[in-house]
């Protein structure tokens, strides 16, 4: 009897170890490698995928790895605030913001994004793909409210919705130049993630300039819905030059929104919270989901096009300097001490070194 049951278990064991080599394993039919030769110095193209369609073990590995960043020890302290490399990466979004928008807005948080999934694999051995929230699933079906998103979901996504009267934004202590942030909605901060496995996520750094302990905080705003649908999206990717496009997809960065809001600065307030700051938002961890999307969206656009529109980028190159210089692929996005500074040039074709990606 010993004997059998050794031998059943020895069975059940061995499909188990199968199936979790499936759902890991770099060369399965899940992998976030493509089987076939990169371009351009890329021995594998990765392969980013939307958050529901990752397995559950793939989603709780990325959720791992995320506290991980959120408990490791930042490599450089640049600032009193900086405590962890999830404070690094805010920080560096804190002072490079006048610069990572407008014209370098694309091309420097697609190093953005390439830096974070890099040190989610080094630091935090995490080996699924780098997952991204197309909006416009959830957008699109107006009878199910946002709050339904699988993102949201209190186990295998990211928590939900603030919860009132649980956060207070701090008062500016200088308010005639702001250092909280001049672009913020402050109706959007309801309150504390309470649930999921960010509810007592403590951030450092922020809001604004400022440097407090504080909680995730959210505030869904359905009214930013329509702005962020398949229909919203089809309007940006009909545009012919990237500085049409840019404008169509970016919005603005004044707040409150205007009615014309564009999937970027939509997507940004239809979270609400600390995705509504300026300089802070990547301490929401939807941050990095929302970019990959809207950096699909410039992929997807690029595809279109590729013999003109690997080369096409324009725009100011600091938002408080809109008559100013304009960018070019030789323009340098800087980052502080999170990584060396790149030109845009490096940051055009995603199936070239450095990037080496596509999407799914």
């Amino acid at each position: 009897m010993q004997s059998s049951f050794r031998v059943l278990f020895s069975v059940v064991l061995a499909a188990f170890l199968v199936v979790l080599q499936t759902e890991a394993s770099p060369t399965s039919s899940n992998s976030t490698l493509e089987a076939r030769q990169g371009a351009g110095g890329c021995s594998h193209i990765r392969v980013r995928k939307e958050w529901r369609t990752l397995s559950a073990l793939q989603k709780l590995d990325y959720i791992r790895a995320v506290k991980c960043l959120q408990t490791r020890r930042a490599k450089s302290r640049d600032h009193p605030s900086v405590v962890t490399l999830w404070d690094e990466f805010q920080y560096s979004h804190v002072v490079s913001a006048h610069e990572a928008h407008i014209g370098q807005f694309l091309p420097w948080h697609r190093n953005y994004l390439r830096i974070y999934e890099q040190t989610l694999r080094e630091s935090c051995l995490y080996f699924g793909p780098l997952p991204y929230w197309n909006q416009a699933i959830d957008a699109d079906n107006a009878a199910v409210p946002i709050i339904n998103s699988p993102v949201f979901h209190p186990i295998l996504g990211f928590g939900g919705d603030g919860a009132p009267g649980t956060y207070t934004l701090p008062t500016d202590p200088h308010p005639t130049d702001p250092v909280l942030s001049s672009r913020i909605i402050p109706e959007l901060y309801k309150g504390c993630v309470v649930d999921g496995p960010f509810a007592n996520t403590v951030l450092h750094v922020g809001p604004g300039y400022l440097s407090t302990n504080h909680c995730v905080a959210r505030g869904i705003n359905e009214d930013l819905r329509p702005f962020v649908t398949t229909a919203a999206v089809n309007v940006v990717l009909a545009q012919p030059t990237f500085e049409t496009f840019r404008n169509e997809l970016d919005g603005t960065t004044v707040f409150p929104l205007p009615p014309n809001s564009k999937p970027h600065d939509a997507g940004h307030a239809l979270i609400g919270g600390h995705m509504t700051n300026f300089y802070t938002s990547p301490g929401e961890p939807l941050f990095y989901l929302h970019h990959g999307n809207v950096d699909r969206i410039w992929w997807l656009w690029q595809k279109a096009d590729l013999a003109n529109r690997l080369t096409d980028i324009s725009g100011p190159v600091n938002v408080n300097d809109l008559t100013g210089p304009q960018v070019n692929l030789s323009t340098m996005l800087n980052y502080s001490s999170l990584t060396p500074s790149v030109p845009i040039g490096d940051m055009m074709n995603t199936e070239a070194a450095p990037l080496c990606y596509i999407y799914a």
